[in-house]
């Protein structure tokens, strides 16, 4: 069960690569949000040897302003507590939006969509430490002479897709609208990765490839998670191909 003190996550202010000094070291990296994977130690200086500060809980979350090797120092509450081994902790996104965003995107056969990303929740996710935020993406697209108006769910992990890219994170997208008729239940889902870090978004293909394939583009640069968000529904909307906007535009007006 996912601890609820995630309910209390700062917000994630993704910064490029700086140093700068935290208690006496030279730290560097983005600052990011931590929770704690297991029982840890924070010392006074990031080296096994150095005094022991304070623990910290399993579920647990920090703020970090930056790391030194193998050790990330930690903030709580605005005070600064010491470095903690970074094997332990976990990098965290926030991927809460605070007003609805607004986007468009071409489509096939020279269609265009308007688009209006909602924010609806945080949900728990089976297994691991962090949770999903979920959004409601409303389309209202131009195709041929049909219109089609919609909406698509969206996903966004905030914590880590596998443990060895912890700055990876998943964008899902289901329309529920066109499903699998090969006897699996299985709905139309496009699927985008976030690297914070890198500060980028690839596309990672289609689930149903009779309605989709790859977008003009399948990497973009993105600044900040809502750009990253909005930068997924355009490869969606760009990858989806005739077949899935004929299904679509069956029963449109």
């Amino acid at each position: 069960m996912i601890c609820t003190v995630f309910a209390v996550l700062l917000a994630l202010v993704v910064v490029p690569a700086h140093a700068e000094e935290f208690m006496g070291v030279e730290i560097e990296g983005a600052a990011v949000n931590y929770v704690v994977l297991r029982d840890v130690n924070v010392r006074a200086a990031p080296k096994t040897e150095s005094k022991r500060i304070m623990g910290l809980k399993k579920g647990t979350v920090v703020y970090s302003p930056g790391r030194y090797k193998g050790w990330v120092a930690v903030i709580q509450d605005g005070t600064s507590l010491g470095f903690a081994y970074k094997k332990y902790l976990m990098p965290m996104i926030d991927g809460g939006l605070a007003s609805p965003v607004n986007g468009t995107a071409p489509i096939a056969g020279g269609g265009k969509c308007i688009f209006t990303i909602n924010f609806i929740a945080k949900s728990e996710a089976s297994n691991v430490m962090f949770k999903m935020a979920d959004y409601e993406t409303a389309l209202n697209c131009q195709y041929g002479d049909k219109n089609v108006q919609t909406t698509m769910f969206m996903f966004l992990t905030e914590g880590p897709m596998t443990g060895s890219k912890p700055s990876l994170h998943q964008i899902g997208m289901d329309l529920l609208e066109i499903e699998s008729d090969d006897g699996y239940d299985q709905i139309f889902s496009t699927n985008v990765l976030y690297d914070h870090n890198k500060r980028k978004i690839t596309f990672n293909g289609v689930t149903l490839k009779d309605y989709g394939g790859n977008p003009a583009k399948t990497e973009q640069e993105v600044d900040s998670i809502t750009a990253a968000l909005v930068g997924a529904v355009q490869m969606a909307l760009e990858s989806w191909n005739e077949n899935a906007w004929k299904e679509l535009t069956a029963t449109a007006e």
